[in-house]
């Protein structure tokens, strides 16, 4: 049995994907794929807390504190546990692969994925690991996006998204037994990461993985939605906090969807002097990648004109991406009428409060 394990990287569709192979496990199972559940959730970032170092625990996975970082490993080691009873289930029932997933694999350090290694040795199986990368303007966009959702601050795009570090950290690691991908949605299996994952991670048959069903997540919302989130969290999670998941946020993104689904609020794009940054603060891992693994961003300028000076900080959304002034009011007065009408629900179903 061959275990192939998806590192990531982050902002690559990675979401989708184990949501859609946790959806579809039963079929998978038929298939000789196991894709087993760890824990409630769809993907196995669980596994992660025991094999890392305290501090990196912190960075990687939000273990804010003792406390929490405590819980984690203890919920680590049970989702190992339940990993052990699962591949010896996958060998009884004849499974040809077990499938794991957890983006923030790809980020982990070296001494952390030794043990990832020597941990996943003892099923005596094939490990492979395989991931997909991103260019760096796009990566950039799209976690800023995700960074607006549950707070205001928004990241330089100077910072490395050290390519050959992660990716040459896994080559050596795991004897060369690595594939990598570009995410660009005109270079994938039919324009969607999950069935480019089926076909050709997995290896399943074109018409096979054609009927597995994908999970959309992590939708995206124009520039004038990233500037709407953004305003409301400097007021409601002011001092640089970031709180994931809460449930106001998650109330005014879905707010935000809403009144883009109806038309009139483009994808948002950078300025092209923050695309040049950002490219530029990774262009050595960039080529290294084109030289060394084969794979090139048709989205990267390969060029190499010298690059502009970064934006200032701390940054606006406007800083990075053009906002209409008045595409935003507008978005702004429909999200407060949305918010009336549901208060006024509310009062005519209950005239007492």
């Amino acid at each position: 049995m061959r275990i192939v394990v998806h590192a990531g990287m982050s902002k690559t569709g990675s979401t989708s994907i184990q949501k859609s192979l946790a959806a579809a496990a039963n079929a998978l199972a038929k298939l000789g794929v196991a894709y087993p559940a760890l824990t409630k959730h769809p993907q196995h970032v669980f596994l992660l807390p025991v094999l890392l170092d305290p501090d990196e625990a912190r960075t990687l996975l939000n273990a804010y504190n003792a406390e929490r970082l405590a819980r984690m490993v203890e919920s680590s080691q049970r989702a190992w546990a339940v990993l052990d009873a699962a591949v010896a289930q996958a060998r009884a029932e004849g499974a040809q692969m077990l499938v794991l997933s957890a983006e923030q694999i790809l980020g982990m350090r070296t001494a952390s994925a030794e043990r990832l290694r020597e941990r996943l040795a003892v099923y005596g199986c094939e490990v492979e690991i395989v991931a997909y990368l991103r260019a760096p303007a796009g990566h950039y966009l799209s976690s800023t996006q995700q960074a607006l959702k549950f707070g205001h601050v928004i990241r330089s795009p100077t910072t490395e998204l050290t390519y050959k570090s992660k990716v040459g950290k896994f080559m050596r690691l795991f004897d060369g037994k690595v594939r990598v991908r570009v995410f660009e949605r005109d270079r994938l299996t039919g324009g969607d990461v999950v069935r480019d994952f089926l076909e050709v991670f997995l290896g399943l048959p074109p018409e096979v993985a054609a009927v597995i069903p994908t999970v959309r997540d992590n939708e995206s919302v124009s520039a004038e939605g990233m500037a709407l989130l953004q305003e409301f969290h400097r007021v409601a999670l002011p001092g640089g906090q970031r709180r994931v998941g809460n449930p106001l946020s998650r109330a005014l993104l879905a707010l935000i969807q809403a009144e883009e689904a109806q038309g009139d609020f483009p994808r948002p794009v950078l300025h092209p002097h923050v695309r040049a940054v950002a490219e530029a603060a990774n262009r050595r891992d960039v080529l290294w990648l084109r030289d060394e693994m084969g794979l090139s961003f048709a989205e990267f300028d390969y060029t190499g004109s010298p690059p502009p000076e970064p934006p200032p900080e701390p940054l606006d959304v406007a800083d990075i991406c053009p906002v209409d002034p008045a595409r935003l009011a507008r978005l702004r007065a429909r999200v407060l009428l949305a918010l009336l009408s549901e208060r006024k629900a509310l009062l005519a179903a209950d005239p007492a409060d």
